[in-house]
This record gives structure tokens, sequence and C-alpha cells, in this order.
């Protein structure tokens, strides 16, 4: 299944794959930036009386670059807003884990906020912006890779120039005597 970054939190990619209003999310991810163990949240999951119906496992690209889907445990988005405020936070490795937890609650809010609202979803727009921008940005780069590249081999005629008028001016000097 496609996967969309829609937002990073301490330099995690969060992400949600699925269309209309059926939007799951990944657990691992937010367990990342939560600094919790994702297994063992999939354990707690699926033994909930809760959350155990809603999970799901979906092959996810975890980035636009990856190649091959990866098995995730996930959650509706409506679900995992719940299992974000219910998870045990005393094992986690970040200094903030509940500033990091409310950051999490609140783009995950913002996100179901938008499925509920009949209109086009500012999310979609969103992501269809930030798809736009990351090719605008790959392209830049491109650009610059080359740009880069010509300006190098500039340098390298420049240096191939010099030669050939140094040695034209050695046989003029050569010839002279």
């Amino acid at each position: 299944m496609d996967s969309r970054v829609f937002c990073s939190v301490q330099d995690v990619s969060l992400l949600v794959c699925g269309e209309g209003r059926e939007w799951l999310a990944p657990i691992a991810p937010v367990c990342q930036v939560l600094g919790i163990d994702d297994r063992e949240q999939a354990d707690i999951l699926g033994k909930s009386s809760m959350f155990s119906s809603k999970i799901f496992v979906q092959n996810i690209l975890r980035n636009s670059w990856d190649k091959n889907p990866e098995p995730m445990v996930c959650l509706p988005i409506d679900y995992i807003l719940g299992w974000i405020m219910s998870v045990d936070l005393n094992k986690s490795t970040r200094n903030n884990p509940e500033h990091l937890r409310e950051v999490c609650y609140r783009v995950f809010a913002d996100i179901w906020g938008d499925m509920l609202k009949d209109s086009p979803s500012t999310f979609e727009e969103e992501i269809a912006l930030l798809e736009e921008q990351v090719e605008a940005l790959k392209s830049i780069s491109y650009h610059e890779g080359e740009i880069k590249r010509l300006k190098s081999r500039l340098s390298e005629i420049d240096q191939e120039i010099y030669n050939v008028r140094k040695k034209r001016h050695q046989v003029l000097e050569v010839s002279d005597d």
C-alpha cells in the first residue's frame, strides 16, 4: 500500500496510507518519535479488547526511495488518537516524551478533522503541494549537480587551454634558436 509522509517529528517521518476516509497510520514511526519499542506496542495492541480488532498489517513503503515495502502494524486514524494517549511512556528513551505525545496527537487530530469534512481535505491538498515541492527540490538538486559538473569541466578545459598555450610557447621558443 502506498504511504504518504505528512509530517516529520524529531527527524522521523510520520506516515499515513489509504484513500478517502479510510486512512491508516503505521505505529512504528510514532513509536520511534516517542522513544518506545514498536514490537512491544504491537503486542499490547493485540491483547487489547479495544484495539485488537482494529489492527491491520500493511506492506508500506517507509520512504519514496524505498524499493521494498515492509509489513507494519497500523491503526485507523480515529483509533491511533486513542492509542497515542494510552501509551505508557515510562520506558521512553526521549527526554520529553509527553511533549512529543502531544505533538503526535495534534498532527493526527488535524488529519482526522480534515477527514470528517465533506469538502476536499486540506490534508490531501497539502500532500499534493508537498509532493510537488519534493519534485521541485529534486530537480534543483539535479541541476545543481549538473552545474557543479559543468563548472568542473570548465576548469579542466581552462587547464587544457593553458597546457596547449604553454606547449605552443615552448615550441616557439625552441624554433627561435
